[in-house]
């Protein structure tokens, strides 16, 4: 008795997975970059532009440097705020339509 087998005229072939870099041949390709083979995704959203800050989160920048220049040191944070607010809106100043308006 012949055992049935799922061979076909004798072939067993397999699928192979691709081989990069290699010719349809099996050669080494040197023209083919395996670099390419993995792709990163693409992403279609723009990159968002970031936020303004806020005039009091500027202030708080600024107040925050002048504190850091003085060390720390207790008792000037209100000296600190007030002259950041001062820096702060003479920037704004120059830079709205106009310049610089002293309202004198």
């Amino acid at each position: 008795m012949k055992s049935t087998s799922s061979r076909q005229n004798g072939s067993t072939r397999k699928s192979s997975p691709p081989m990069f870099g290699k010719s349809p041949g099996g050669a080494a390709d040197p023209k083919a970059d395996i670099s390419t083979a993995r792709q990163e995704p693409v992403t279609s959203a723009a990159p968002q532009p970031q936020p303004v800050p806020t005039r009091e989160e500027k202030i708080a920048i600024v107040a925050y440097y002048k504190a850091e220049r003085r060390g720390f040191a207790n008792s000037g944070e209100l000296d600190d705020w007030l002259e950041a607010e001062k820096e702060v809106d003479r920037q704004n100043s120059a830079r709205s339509p106009g310049g610089s308006h002293s309202g004198t």
